[in-house]
């Protein structure tokens, strides 16, 4: 009896220890990835990775005064498809979910960009409307998020980006 009670004290203990371990961010995306589904078919631009970032523009007064630029390619090639991202905006970018505008202007605007090849890309169209990026997080150095968007390309073909996700490091 004695040695029973003996067993079922470390037993205890392994299932508390074990039991409330923090749980693994098994959803975080490792640093420089860049994913979506396209049409369903889920694509990683995680070649020629190209983030970069603009706070309080002076140099360029006809740009934006706040942006954020990103880029990934499927493959190391001009000729993959890729994935773009540029968010425009007056105020600086923080936190927070941007949505396409059809009558925003330029400075405060987002776009949403896919190319199959150089001569076949999809946008977000101005009658559409239907996009949206989330920043989730965002310092000097990195910026996490979501995206999605309907858009609209050659042909007026569309494509519709579901699941989008990132973590860039800016260049």
């Amino acid at each position: 009896m004695n040695t029973k009670k003996m067993l079922v004290l470390p037993a205890c203990l392994l299932l508390i220890f074990f039991g409330c371990r923090k749980s693994s961010s098994a959803g975080a995306l490792p640093p420089n990835t860049f994913i979506a589904d396209v049409n369903g078919v889920t694509e990683t631009f995680s070649a020629r990775i190209i983030a970069t970032r603009i706070d309080n523009n002076t140099t360029n007064p006809g740009n934006p005064p706040y942006s954020i630029s990103l880029v990934g390619y499927s493959v190391d090639s001009f000729y993959s498809d890729d994935m773009q991202i540029l968010i425009n905006n007056t105020t600086p970018i923080l936190p927070g979910t941007y949505k396409y505008r059809a009558s925003a202007d330029f400075n405060s605007a987002i776009f949403l960009v896919f190319t199959q090849n150089p001569s076949d890309f999809d946008y977000t169209p101005g009658d559409n409307g239907l996009a949206a990026i989330t920043i989730t997080s965002i310092n000097s150095t990195n910026v996490q998020g979501t995206f999605s968007g309907n858009l609209l390309g050659t042909n007026n073909r569309s494509r519709t980006i579901t699941n989008g996700r990132f973590n860039l490091n800016f260049k």
